[in-house]
């Protein structure tokens, strides 16, 4: 197994391929998505079992994503400095906040692109989510299965 993700400039757009493996596979993510679940109540339990498709999932984001947002922000920022990415988008928005009469753009892209890399995290969380709740037997041994696997052939790319 490589790297972990994979950075690529195309067509304007800048790719972190197997990004959402990589946050986990830090332990930092993981261990948030751990400590979340051991922090638990019943209640919280409960609500999640009765709740609906996507109960965990809400949860774990309400529980984690301030503390995914902090850990993420650097390496995001890393990855972005990189590939020079953040200083075009300020020379353009310098440029663009010096044309008289205009107002002034701000806008963070490290922070929008933090918040897209959740947003897909999430997407992920509540696909597994979905394929547990439809198939509690099947998505739980092969999540089981996947995880150790993790552990003796590192994380996927």
């Amino acid at each position: 197994h490589g790297h972990f993700f994979e950075t690529k400039y195309t067509g304007g757009v800048l790719q972190l391929q197997g990004f959402h493996w990589f946050v986990l596979s830090t332990g930092g993510a993981l261990q948030i998505f751990v400590d979340c679940i051991f922090g638990m109540g019943l209640d919280d339990g409960k609500a999640i079992l009765q709740g609906g498709d996507s109960a965990a999932t809400e949860y774990m984001r309400g529980n984690t994503l301030d503390q995914l947002t902090d850990m993420m922000t650097p390496i995001i920022t890393d990855a972005m400095e990189a590939f020079v990415v953040t200083r075009y988008w300020d020379d353009i928005i310098n440029m663009y906040n010096a044309i008289p009469l205009v107002p002034d753009i701000e806008f963070d892209l490290v922070r929008y692109v933090v918040q897209k890399a959740l947003e897909g995290l999430f997407t992920l969380v509540a696909d597994k989510e979905r394929d547990i709740r439809e198939n509690p037997q099947g998505a739980i041994h092969g999540l089981v299965q996947q995880v150790f696997s993790w552990g003796k052939d590192g994380c996927p790319e």
